[in-house]
């Protein structure tokens, strides 16, 4: 590791803790987990942090064993593991952070190594790869993104999250029907799914089809599809990379195609036989192998697409039908259990086990249409599924980040038109965020109530008050903070009990034990003039939230119009004490001064509530009357015409005319007390 590597990252440096480690960044994201560049405080060391992020047993019990595989091998091209552990539910292990950039990125990038470098890197594998035989591990997944070179263009073998141990049970890990490797680059016995015969040569012909691809700069086997990738690799011969690369010397060719061969037996035996090829090559020397002469290109070709030529192979093609009509009744047998299976998963909703089944099955039988149109229909739902939950994440996000906005107003004291304006950068964000309608409904409901309107200005701003409320029970029907301010518009404002009480009984339904649920309940029955059960319900509601200013204000009405003045005045001043602007609490408790005849209390009262909100006609109703008592007529004709005025210019808006012919539909009987 070099200087750099070592160091530790600056306090300055933005990092999360995970155990005795500190995350610095990310350095990829693979099928089984993440990589971070981490610090480990107490060796003084950076390492590179491998965190599993899916979940189920099988998945982690391969986590494990790539864990386990790699700590057992200490090679000089082979990434080193430091520690094996698991931090809450989190499974990780650490291994050596080295600079470098993979083999895949360098042809992607185009960046191809020259002919010899590559041979230099694909002989230090090899050998890597010979060491981890001997230690009885076969890797099974080798490819360029698995082959990382450091600044000093010095090869290191990775992720073995695939590997098996050549004694002990091989259990599958992999999902039922699948294959084990990546296509491109995977061995003929594995693209057959033959696990039994997948062993260390399986992993040569992995290196010599990543060599193929280092020096042409394409995949040995091209095609759309998997089936047909996997098809190639059993069936066809890859083109011969000097016919891509003119200046690419014979021996090389003859080493990657050797690397390749489909029968095992013809490939490399060993890592080290095909890295002291490479070294001959490199110093000059001749090689072992031999270029494939015509006749035996012909022989094996014959062999794989069955032809029978006696001129050619005379007593050995005799030999090959013979077996071939033995193997027919198997491989019949092999297709139908694939069909059946595929069939069974479809049904489960299996897709991904489906796409793999069928697969495996075109490989066999690479015309059988009822499998690929299996196949596509499969494929198309694992889109379809796929788009929804990409749909559902992106919508999750935009609610997050909407909620983020409202939280952060609602943190402080906002003003009306500061809850509005944050309602409003929600809803751009996620236009279907009932809870942001709701807020924007606060907020021009508030602005109402703060006073100096006009009639029309308090009735346009009450009107978008409910019209934010219903919009966030149409996108957000279990917001019960919405029926419950809309039912109190349509109660207080528009005065009809009978309408209010469809939301109030939805109120009910949604929050049955909870501080909203009892108000409504206590709203409902001091309507119906059942003023203990009234009493009870506020009562609960004040026991959820003794600083529910609400509930101390209804519960004060309560008791003034059952006749209990002196209880009404206490819990009415707790309300005021707790909303100090709460315009109806003062209305109230004037009202109780009035019918006691302390006039100067009751204009005090009335008067701040018409401060509170100078729309109040009520209020101005009764200061009238109390000044025509004292005997000031002037004021009283004036507060009576400004009552007439207000109450004159009342309308109801459209939404609430919607409820109001949805009432009279439930309630034929009951027209004429509606009006």
């Amino acid at each position: 590791m070099s200087q750099e590597q070592s160091k530790i990252p600056s306090s300055q440096t933005k990092s999360k803790a995970f155990g005795k480690y500190l995350l610095e960044r990310k350095l990829g994201q693979g099928g089984m987990g993440a990589v971070y560049l981490a610090s480990d405080p107490a060796s003084q060391r950076s390492v590179a942090l491998k965190i599993m992020t899916v979940q189920g047993q099988e998945l982690v019990e391969r986590f494990h064993r790539e864990a386990q595989s790699m700590a057992k091998l200490k090679h000089p091209n082979i990434v080193p593991v430091y520690e094996v552990g698991t931090i809450g539910k989190y499974h990780y292990f650490t291994m050596e952070f080295i600079q470098g950039t993979s083999l895949e990125d360098l042809i992607k990038n185009k960046n191809r190594l020259s002919p010899n470098h590559t041979a230099g890197i694909i002989r230090d594998t090899a050998l890597a790869l010979d060491y981890a035989h001997k230690q009885g591990i076969i890797h099974r997944d080798i490819k360029p993104a698995n082959i990382l070179i450091d600044s000093n263009k010095h090869p290191y073998l990775m992720d073995f999250g695939l590997a098996k141990e050549l004694t002990g049970l091989d259990r599958s890990l992999t999902m039922s029907g699948t294959v084990m490797g990546t296509p491109d680059y995977m061995s003929p016995e594995q693209a057959m799914g033959e696990k039994k015969r997948i062993d260390r040569r399986s992993d040569i012909f992995s290196l010599g089809a990543t060599f193929y691809h280092c020096i042409t700069g394409r995949l040995p086997f091209e095609s759309k599809e998997l089936y047909q990738v996997m098809n190639q690799v059993i069936h066809k011969d890859p083109i011969p990379p000097s016919r891509l690369v003119r200046s690419l010397p014979q021996d090389l060719e003859t080493i990657i195609l050797k690397c390749m061969d489909k029968e095992k037996d013809r490939r490399y035996q060993t890592g080290r036989a095909l890295a002291d090829d490479i070294s001959r090559y490199l110093e000059g020397e001749s090689i072992s192998a031999r270029p494939i002469g015509a006749l035996t290109r012909i022989l094996k070709k014959a062999k794989r697409n069955k032809i029978a030529s006696v001129s050619i192979v005379g007593a050995i093609i005799i030999t090959a039908i013979i077996s071939i009509s033995l193997s027919s009744a198997s491989k019949k047998q092999e297709i139908e259990k694939y069909r059946t299976r595929a069939h069974k998963e479809f049904n489960a909703g299996k897709y991904e086990d489906v796409v793999a089944l069928c697969d495996k099955l075109l490989v066999l039988s690479g015309q059988d249409e009822e499998m690929k149109s299996l196949r596509e229909k499969s494929q198309s739902l694992i889109k379809e599924r796929e788009d929804k939950i990409q749909a559902e994440e992106e919508a999750r996000k935009r609610r997050e980040e909407a909620k983020d906005i409202l939280s952060r107003i609602n943190a402080g004291k906002p003003s009306p038109d500061d809850r509005i304006k944050a309602a409003e950068a929600a809803l751009k964000i996620d236009p279907e965020y009932g809870e942001a309608y709701y807020e924007m409904g606060l907020g021009y409901k508030t602005k109402a109530a703060k006073g100096g309107l006009s009639p029309n200005e308090y009735r346009e701003l009450i009107a978008r008050a409910f019209e934010c409320f219903s919009k966030a029970i149409v996108k957000s029907p279990t917001l019960v903070n919405s029926y419950f301010e809309r039912a109190k518009i349509i109660a207080y404002v528009h005065k009809n009990f009978e309408v209010a009480t469809l939301d109030f009984n939805k109120v009910i339904e949604l929050d049955p034990d909870g501080l909203l649920g009892y108000c409504a309940r206590g709203n409902i029955a001091y309507y119906e003039k059942n003023y203990d059960d009234a009493i009870t319900h506020y009562r609960k509601a004040i026991g959820i939230n003794p600083d529910y200013a609400e509930a101390c204000y209804n519960l004060g009405a309560t008791y003034k119009e059952k006749g209990e003045p002196a209880e009404a005045i206490i819990n009415l001043n707790r309300a005021i004490e707790l909303a100090p602007d709460y315009a109806d609490a003062y209305y109230i408790r004037g009202l109780i001064y009035y019918q006691n005849k302390q006039l100067f209390l009751a204009i005090e009262d009335f008067s701040k509530a018409i401060e509170i909100n100078p729309n109040y006609a009520e209020a101005y109703c009764y200061r009238g009357f109390a000044y025509q008592q004292q005997g000031d007529y002037v004021k009283a004709m004036s507060d009576g015409a400004k009552y007439m005025e207000l109450a004159s210019t009342q309308q109801i808006g459209a939404q609430f005319q919607d409820l109001l012919k949805e009432y009279k539909k439930e309630h034929p009987n009951k027209e004429e007390d509606t009006k």
